[in-house]
């Protein structure tokens, strides 16, 4: 997946990295998301989890609010036989900054489809001379200015990236495409969820975040295994309400981050130090979602990854063709079921020699 995104730091044997990314997937944030949703500016520059500044508190103030906050929200997205919203993730690791915009829509019996489309910040403003690009290929324009054109176009083909996820309760199908060369995977969810059944000793979450399956839930369930919450704190964001949660990766995954390094050392510019998380305060749907990096000198942080949802509609109507998936034409998938029927068989067996 890393492979998508020329010049990114290669994440292949950090799977919670891929999480920062895709979001939602995928997933998985920068001075684009200012530009992008002003109203969460002052917001998204507080200090570090644990000083909520510019929030007023409820009366909570134990350290697992967070967590049980979290845990509400995933319960109450039960509650929705059909959710439909507008994504915008924007990622910024170095000098390498993509803005990424689609769709989500998930359906009753597992059903889902997620498409996002990835433009390097560069390329984004390179639209601008979209126009010129056009005059350049009017009689009017010398030679050399259509190839100097054609070359522009060509760049940004080149530089765009899409992500479509479609499950229709059965096979969860990934197609990432970079240019013209597509990529296609293919997961066997109902032949992962056989295989996970009488693992008692797997946790809810835990299991959910192990399938892969995609969707808000399975985002949240791996941010339950992997994230330490502090305290909830309520805020408003633009006259609108919020509940906000955050924390850091717990021991086991700041070990994982460190790779066999000190783990109290600071982990690489690319990989967030911070999660947070702000709920919609009456349903506590996730609006957005930040990943934040610590500034290495003052009590700050900035933005690496952020996803925002809008134009949010629960339980209309959706149409079950969204849900269908065609492999492009030539494109032999890749089966990932045996990937993740091991990975929960080890999570069993770690949790069995925890238990003695």
């Amino acid at each position: 997946m890393w492979k998508t995104f020329p010049g990114f730091p290669d994440a292949a044997g950090c799977p919670l990295l891929s999480l920062c990314v895709v979001g939602i997937t995928l997933t998985v944030p920068n001075v684009l998301a200012r530009q992008n949703r002003p109203e969460f500016a002052a917001q998204d520059a507080t200090g570090a989890p644990g000083n909520a500044s510019n929030a007023a508190t409820s009366g909570r103030d134990t350290e697992q609010d967070g967590a049980a906050v979290l845990r509400q929200a995933r319960a109450r997205l039960d509650e929705h036989t059909t959710i439909q919203a507008r994504l915008l993730e924007t990622v910024a690791f170095g000098h390498r900054r993509f803005r990424a915009l689609g769709q989500y829509v998930q359906g009753p019996n597992g059903q889902l489809r997620v498409s996002l489309e990835f433009v390097p910040q560069d390329a984004d403003q390179s639209e601008a001379a979209s126009g010129q690009d056009q005059q350049s290929n009017d009689s009017s324009g010398t030679s050399s200015q259509r190839r100097t054109a054609a070359k522009r176009r060509k760049k940004r083909r080149d530089d765009r990236s899409m992500m479509l996820q479609v499950s229709d309760g059965q096979i969860l199908w990934t197609l990432w495409q970079t240019g013209d060369e597509p990529h296609v995977t293919r997961r066997d969810i109902q032949e992962i969820v056989r295989a996970a059944e009488g693992n008692e000793r797997i946790p809810d979450h835990q299991l959910l975040a192990s399938l892969g399956v995609g969707g808000i839930k399975a985002l949240l369930a791996a941010l339950q295994e992997s994230i330490q919450f502090t305290a909830a704190a309520e805020t408003t964001v633009d006259d609108e309400p919020f509940v906000v949660i955050q924390g850091k990766w717990n021991e086991r995954n700041r070990a994982l981050l460190a790779r066999g390094q000190d783990s109290e050392r600071p982990l690489p510019a690319y990989v967030p130090d911070y999660v947070r998380i702000y709920l919609d305060r009456d349903t506590l749907f996730p609006r957005r979602l930040l990943y934040l990096k610590r500034h290495p000198t003052e009590k700050k942080v900035r933005p690496l990854v952020s996803l925002d949802l809008s134009e949010i509609v629960l339980n209309g109507d959706v149409d079950p063709k969204l849900f269908r998936f065609v492999a492009p034409d030539g494109v032999k998938p890749e089966d990932e079921t045996q990937q993740y029927i091991e990975r929960i068989r080890q999570i069993a067996e770690g949790q069995a020699a925890a238990a003695k």
